[in-house]
């Protein structure tokens, strides 16, 4: 596994930066329900952006679709939990 921050990478991280933003997610205080929704998030954020993985050692192969897929999941059910959070916060 290997780190890759190629321009459009970098496009991409910021893309899902503006996600988390838009999604409510710097509208809540930071208490620990936060904090581990923004970590869920982040770790996803990290998955669709940079990583890059090949296995293999006569031809490698890369497998970076399977953390795309990943990453997608984790920034979703993130952004869902954070729904929810906020639509907590507002019945309170």
């Amino acid at each position: 596994m290997s780190l890759n921050f190629a321009p459009i990478r970098l496009v991409i991280l910021v893309v899902c930066v503006l996600a988390f933003y838009y999604g409510g997610g710097f509208s809540l205080p930071a208490n620990a329900e936060w904090i581990r929704t923004a970590i869920v998030f982040g770790l996803g954020m990290i998955a669709v952006s940079v990583i890059d993985h090949r296995i293999g050692l006569m031809e490698p192969v890369n497998i970076r679709w399977i953390y795309i897929i990943l990453g997608v999941v984790l920034m979703s059910v993130s952004l869902w939990w954070l729904q929810q959070m906020i639509a907590a916060a507002a019945a309170a």
